[in-house]
């Protein structure tokens, strides 16, 4: 879309005609109106002899017309851009310890492992996320940062899908990765700073207490959802085939609840994939994706095209009037 910032220079236009038509002054007293060469006066044509050497009446207004456009400052107006928008940031905090090769899942149809089952749904959960910052970090006998803060999405999830058991270790660091998640998000200026934690354990690992790591995320307004992850019974093979036994090492429920409660948030239980496609939507609804999406329109200066016509205009009338 065409706009100008200074429309009213196009109220010019009629000037050369005005002034021709004043009335005629005398000769010591006249002061002419400068104009660039392209678009002189009209009244020279009337000078006996130098009828061959006037430009036609046309090409001196599209001169004219061309200067007042460039100071008309016209500029293009382009499609709406929607601009990702800060307001969330979440910090995906996901369990690689030895428990999770557990095959007590399915997923896709076939029997799996919980690791498997929980890349799956959090796969779609990220891709459905669109317009937040995510960050992603795994842990087991320590935690790390596997990827910052960022709208790359694809990325995250490719990063997410890359991770293997064994990776960081087989026990459970699970203080240190609250307290990695609430310092990646401590200084973050986004309205909503939120993690969401899975684990099918209890902390074992790492050099920090989980409640100091809890008071650390309600201190800097982090919100944990938090996901105990795992069946209540495991796969246990045996020569006569494999069998179900009760799970003697469940999640850590009471510390879980106790993190996101204390944080402001929720906490879920999750004893197969189902379960857990159907957390992540609700943690969709609880976490809304925002209606209000800042949107910007480029604007590009194009002032220049008619003042380089007005110049181009110039060079061809020096040229022809020199010949």
């Amino acid at each position: 879309m065409l706009e100008f910032e200074s429309l009213w220079a196009l109220l010019l236009l009629p000037l050369p005609l005005i002034w021709r038509f004043l009335p005629a002054q005398p000769v010591a007293s006249l002061t002419r109106l400068k104009v660039p060469l392209a678009i002189s006066s009209a009244a020279d044509s009337d000078q006996p002899g130098q009828a061959r050497r006037q430009l036609p009446w046309w090409f001196k207004w599209l001169g004219w017309l061309c200067l007042l456009l460039a100071l008309a400052r016209p500029v293009w107006i382009g499609d709406p851009v929607s601009l990702p928008d800060s307001r969330r940031e979440m910090m995906l905090v996901l369990d690689l310890s030895g428990s999770m090769q557990e095959p007590d899942m399915e997923f896709g149809g076939r029997p799996a492992d919980r690791l498997t089952a929980a890349k799956g749904v959090l796969y779609d959960f990220i891709k459905e996320r669109k317009g937040d910052r995510l960050g992603l970090i795994l842990f087991a006998d320590h935690a790390y940062v596997q990827a910052p803060l960022s709208y790359d999405l694809d990325t995250i999830a490719k990063l997410m899908s890359e991770a293997s058991l064994g990776l960081v270790g087989n026990q459970t660091a699970i203080g240190e990765a609250v307290a990695l998640a609430t310092k990646q998000l401590a200084d973050s200026k986004a309205k909503k700073k939120v993690a969401i934690l899975l684990t099918d354990g209890r902390n074992t690992a790492g050099g920090i207490d989980p409640n100091d790591a809890i008071a650390a995320a309600k201190a800097k307004g982090v919100t944990f959802y938090t996901i105990g992850f795992g069946s209540d019974f495991q796969i246990k093979r045996t020569p006569i085939g494999d069998i179900k036994v009760p799970n003697n090492d469940p999640p850590d429920e009471a510390l879980l609840k106790r993190l996101s409660e204390q944080t402001g948030g929720r906490f879920f239980r999750a004893k197969n994939t189902q379960d857990l496609q159907q957390i992540y939507g609700e943690l969709n609804q609880l976490e809304p994706l925002k209606d209000n999406q800042q949107v910007l329109r480029p604007r590009q200066d194009i002032f220049y095209w008619p003042l380089g016509l007005v110049l181009l205009l110039s060079v061809a009338v020096a040229i022809w009037r020199s010949r």
